[in-house]
């Protein structure tokens, strides 16, 4: 995803600068996996289960690059932005420069949804202060952006014969059969909904502008869904 740049939004520092070797989501020339597009109704939060206050978080955003590329054999990570613990915010998801892209981040509810994770494994602690403050900030510019309301509810999402309402800002347990984002960062989520809700503003929700251009469910999608 591109950085994003204005006054009310937090800075996104482009994949260079976590070093991503762009080279990596081709194959024999052509793109593994070729950028989708929808418009997101539901953010879903995520831990990345690494070491918490990372020296070196460049280094583990480009092992997890490598992991969901290659070992899982998507072509490009799954995330769509991702936190450190000293509050930068990188891109994820290469976008090809339009908003909108679907990652890969919550099996059957990718579409619909962006995923932002906070690097580090929350079951024990809570996110940094500073990478607490980089989450409401970033949630609250992605509401504004999209138009919800962090305190609502969206959707509804999920794949056929599944789908269902779901909170506006989820845990990714809350969609999946997973302990993500870690037990005390699950349990912090109501005081996080509430802390964007303030952080957004008062501005208008506008739901059909965030469902015009949502995109049907395809096999190729669903086949790279991260679980």
């Amino acid at each position: 995803m591109g950085e994003m740049t204005g006054s009310d939004v937090v800075r996104v520092l482009p994949r260079a600068a976590w070093g991503a070797d762009e080279q990596r989501r081709f194959a024999d020339g052509e793109e593994r996996w070729p950028p989708a597009y929808a418009t997101a109704e539901a953010l879903v939060v995520h831990h990345t289960r690494t070491a918490n206050e990372d020296p070196s978080p460049e280094a583990t955003m480009r092992a997890i690059y490598g992991f969901h590329a290659d070992v899982r054999g998507w072509g490009d990570i799954g995330y769509h932005h991702v936190i450190a613990a000293d509050g930068r915010v990188f891109a994820g998801r290469w976008d090809g420069g339009r908003a909108g892209v679907v990652a890969g981040h919550a099996l059957g509810h990718n579409i619909g949804t962006e995923g932002i994770a906070v690097l580090g494994n929350f079951e024990d602690t809570l996110p940094t202060p500073e990478a607490w403050r980089s989450l409401v900030s970033l949630l609250a510019s992605r509401c504004r952006a999209l138009h919800l309301d962090p305190a609502g509810r969206s959707g509804p999402l999920g794949p056929a014969g599944a789908r269902r309402p779901y909170p506006t800002i989820l845990g990714h347990g809350d969609c999946r059969p997973t302990t993500c984002p870690g037990e005390q960062l699950a349990a912090a989520l109501p005081r996080l909904r509430a802390e964007v809700a303030a952080a957004r503003g008062p501005a208008q929700v506008r739901p059909s502008e965030r469902r015009q251009a949502r995109a049907p469910d395809s096999t190729a999608a669903l086949s790279r869904q991260r679980s």
